[in-house]
């Protein structure tokens, strides 16, 4: 017995030494990753497999596989029960098919209706012709989905509704075309099988009994969908409380350029490390769109990704980050990321800043000769009072024209925006009246940075007044002791211009070089480089398998209806 203690007491000091050995770390990690691997693929096996089971049932359902057994079973059971037991068969095949989807994205609700569906199918399917390989092939598919039950954890996942009524009319038409076939195959084998002519009776009768159960599988489909559980419905799913919102601004000092935009109200928020993080995002189909950095310290970073991540995997909605700065790559490549770069954001380096010198003459100059004309630079702050206000939308309304306001990652005029931030004016002295402004966007990273928001500019106003603006600018923050001007960024700028460069970024340069027809890329860097910025790119932080097109497809239609979708509210 001694020897016995002495073996066990070695083998456990063996194992508590390999797992506190840092040199097994990596070892450990890898085995983990290799479960959750087999894990995904048991999945993918199982769902294919349920997904199979609801085809044999329609099959057996509409073609009983043995026709000498029917006038058999109806000594056992009776003809409507035989007719009950087929329509079943199928109605529970069509609701197998559609639960599958939901295995395969392991949700947990599928799990318990797919388990009570097979259950009663094999039951179905064994009845119904004493076909004991149906009920076998049934009931392997469920211990392999009983085995599985610990990898269902999602409550629901996104539904496309045009994709699902897609699939759902497309559904009926093979239903129906189906359908008919079989009926007139079994017709066939009704000269040597007179009873089989009765079981199935007149092919109005049975196409009759096809759309019976095709309406109670769409009720079914209905029912599942409206009741299952939303993101919506999440206590941690909310809007902007934005007195909140300012308290954690004025305390921090980790801010980004894009925090200020939270005060559109086009967003949601998620507060992760007990308060300690916020994230700006915004749900578009299928997708999260996370908008810049989370506004987290670099400790913090990971652990609040982590925690978003959890949070919208819960209901199957993947997550994009859109315009993240290069100096996080490896805590989103840790977390499971890809990257496109989007372009190259331009900042002054107000420290470095100067008028002095003859390159700088033609910026001086600009100065001199728009004051001449009787125009003046100042900053006024808010609350601005009904005449301002009035003065600032004429302006914008006219700026804009037909064109429609943008929003998520771009400000947009209302008065409750625009009460919220400083904005630096161009007025014409002699008639007492604004004719230009610019909305500035603190980045509540301790003073360092502060960025442009909303540029607008009279028609009439003269032709050097956005530099004006732009020099009065940087001239007062440097003033003030910011460290850098965001002049915001250059989309597409220095994108795929290497050889080397992926397939994706290549065709995103051949937009940039060809698209200044619609979009003037290249004119807006080199108004930008005029100052002489520091260029620091961008990128779009992906997960893998996720189509590029649709995400800057849904990112343009987020983009371009933002505005729209807060005035419905």
């Amino acid at each position: 017995m001694w020897d016995s203690l002495k073996k066990s007491y070695r083998h456990l000091k063996n194992i508590l030494g390999f797992v506190t050995d840092k040199r097994n770390y990596e070892n450990i990690k890898k085995l983990l990753k290799n479960y959750k691997i087999l894990s995904d693929i048991s999945n993918i096996i199982v769902s294919v497999l349920v997904f199979l089971s609801g085809i044999l049932l329609i099959i057996s359902g509409i073609y009983p596989s043995i026709f000498y057994k029917i006038k058999f079973l109806d000594n056992i059971y009776s003809l409507s029960f035989l007719r009950f037991s087929h329509r079943a068969s199928v109605l529970i095949g069509l609701m197998l098919i559609m639960t599958s989807k939901e295995v395969f994205f392991k949700v947990k609700r599928a799990y318990y209706v797919t388990l009570t569906l097979l259950i009663v199918g094999g039951a179905f399917a064994f009845i119904k012709d004493l076909d004991y390989k149906e009920g076998i092939f049934i009931l392997g598919v469920i211990i392999l989905l009983i085995l599985s039950k610990k990898s269902f954890y999602r409550k629901s996942i996104p539904i496309k509704v045009t994709k699902l009524s897609g699939i759902l009319l497309v559904l009926s038409i093979v239903m129906i075309i189906f359908a008919s076939f079989i009926h007139k195959f079994n017709i066939h084998f009704s000269k040597n099988y007179r009873y089989y002519v009765d079981f199935f009776h007149s092919t109005k009768g049975y196409l009759r009994i096809a759309l019976l159960t095709y309406i109670a599988f769409i009720i079914f489909v209905i029912i599942w969908y409206l009741t299952m559980p939303k993101i919506e419905d999440d206590e941690r799913y909310m809007d902007a409380d934005l007195e909140k919102v300012s308290k954690f601004f004025k305390e921090i000092d980790y801010g980004t350029i894009f925090s200020h935009l939270v005060y559109l109200k086009d967003k949601k928020v998620f507060w992760a490390n007990e308060g300690e993080s916020l994230i700006m995002y915004s749900k578009y189909k299928d997708k999260i769109i996370v908008l810049g950095d989370p506004i987290a310290t670099k400790e913090n970073l990971y652990s609040c990704i982590e925690e978003f991540q959890a949070f919208t995997n819960l209901y199957g909605y993947d997550v994009v980050f859109y315009e993240i700065e290069e100096k996080n790559f490896s805590t989103y490549h840790d977390a499971g990321y890809y990257f496109f770069k989007l372009g190259e954001e331009a900042r002054i380096d107000l420290e470095e800043f100067n008028l002095i010198g003859s390159k700088k003459s033609a910026f001086r100059n600009t100065l001199r000769r728009v004051e001449r004309e009787g125009y003046s630079f100042s900053i006024i702050e808010p609350p601005f009072n009904n005449e301002v206000v009035s003065q600032l939308k004429e302006i914008s309304d006219k700026w804009l024209g037909d064109r429609k306001e943008k929003g998520f990652s771009l400000g947009w005029f209302s008065e409750d925006y625009i009460q919220r931030s400083p904005i630096a004016i161009l007025k014409n002295e002699e008639e007492n009246k604004i004719m230009g402004f610019v909305t500035i966007m603190d980045a509540n990273d301790g003073g360092e940075t502060v960025a442009i928001d909303l540029m607008r500019i009279d028609k009439n106003a003269p032709n050097a007044s956005m530099d004006y603006l732009m020099l009065n600018l940087f001239l007062t923050f440097k003033e003030k002791g910011y460290k850098y001007f965001s002049l915001g960024e250059a989309p597409l700028s220095n994108v795929g211009f290497n050889t080397h460069s992926h397939l994706q970024e290549k065709l995103a340069r051949l937009v940039y070089n060809s698209g200044n027809i619609f979009y003037s890329f290249d004119g807006l860097r080199r108004y930008k480089s005029k100052f002489s910025p520091i260029w620091q790119p961008r990128y779009l932080a992906y997960p893998k398998f996720m189509s590029l097109p649709e995400v800057f497809i849904n990112l343009c239609l987020l983009i371009a209806n933002s505005k729209e979708r807060v005035e419905k509210k």
